[in-house]
């Protein structure tokens, strides 16, 4: 254990439809430490959006970059022609348009982004969760003991890729038994629900029809840290970026370079592949894109307007306070993942 790794949860060969000069990228940080910071830094592509350890797992006692390895051979190689079609205008067959969907997919998932908002959510639903599963449990012992079966030996099981284990513990008397469930809120759980969504209810995303929009000569459109936009828009002043992969009306939508978008609109017949938009809507999608990203914008220009429409925040403490977390990340989820591991107490 200890090799520090660099995941990227932008991929750089999508990235690199946005350099600046090859291999190099600008990057405007949307926290910064002082107003003094430079308001655009040339950054290499390979590093401008990644963290440490982000998708790292433990497995045997070691500690490796499996998952990542996995959305680069799935969902990442496969969508390079797809991609390279879609924004030169070649022809596009039934399955560029699968790869570039599932291409979407798991941009939607896997960035720092959704991961605070999943660590959030199962907050949130983990205690029902245990819950359930503890009835479960205890409703397996009484069936045993009802059918006169010998109580089971105390074990701890971990479901593969769900970090959740069982103790059920027999004790003196037959009619009682000690039952615990135990599960972590982190980067274990957050991988297995990429995982989780991406093989099932990533799915659906097929069912809808997909376009390429194209910008104007006078709208180029950035691309972020929290690339896919799934858009609840009613009008210009009235929109959220809480819509669903299957919510009738949400529009879905993501800067494949600077001129190029794929776009649906859930239940609706899209315009036709190519379709070059007014200047007015094409300004209000680049407006949506700026607003969307959680702590970075990549553009191949320093955009001036990028500033003025989204200005950065500067707070020394906030830009501490995140760095540190970050750089506990990789030890506290290691040490918390070889603890679900071993056997639990009294077990």
């Amino acid at each position: 254990m200890g090799i520090t790794r660099n995941n990227h949860y932008v991929p750089c060969m999508y990235l690199k439809r946005f350099e600046s000069r090859p291999g190099w990228i600008f990057r405007y940080d949307l926290l910064v430490p002082n107003a003094g910071c430079p308001i655009w830094a040339e950054k290499p592509i390979d590093r401008v959006a990644s963290a440490t350890d982000l998708y790292t797992s433990l497995e045997d006692g070691d500690e490796v970059d499996t998952h990542e390895r996995w959305l680069n051979r799935e969902y990442e190689t496969p969508a390079e022609e797809a991609i390279e079609r879609a924004v030169t205008g070649k022809r596009m067959f039934k399955e560029h348009w699968r790869r570039l969907v599932r291409f979407v997919a798991a941009q939607d998932v896997r960035t720092p982004a959704r991961l605070q908002e999943e660590l959030e959510r199962w907050r949130a639903v983990g205690p029902s969760l245990m819950e359930s599963n503890l009835k479960e449990s205890i409703e397996e012992f009484k069936a045993a003991h009802k059918a006169g079966r010998p109580p089971r030996e105390p074990h701890g099981t971990v479901e593969p890729g769900f970090p959740l284990r069982v103790l059920i513990k027999p004790s003196d008397d037959d009619n009682m038994a000690e039952v615990r469930v135990e599960s972590m809120v982190g980067r274990r759980l957050w991988i297995w629900g990429q995982r989780h969504v991406l093989n099932g209810i990533a799915e659906h995303l097929h069912q809808h029809e997909w376009t390429i929009l194209v910008a104007p000569d006078d709208v180029t459109w950035s691309a972020t840290d929290n690339p896919v936009i799934r858009l609840n828009f009613h009008h210009e002043h009235s929109y959220d970026f809480g819509g669903g992969w299957g919510s009738e009306g949400t529009e879905i939508f993501m800067p494949l370079d600077p001129k190029h978008m794929v776009y649906t609109r859930i239940g609706q017949k899209c315009v036709a592949r190519g379709t070059v938009l007014a200047s007015s809507a094409a300004k209000i999608f680049a407006k949506l894109i700026r607003e969307h990203a959680f702590r970075h914008i990549f553009s191949p220009t320093q955009d001036e307007s990028i500033s003025r429409l989204r200005p950065r925040h500067v707070n020394l403490k906030a830009y501490k306070q995140e760095r540190e977390e970050w750089s506990k990340w990789a030890r506290e989820q290691a040490d918390a993942e070889l603890d679900m591991q071993r056997p639990l107490p009294g077990g």
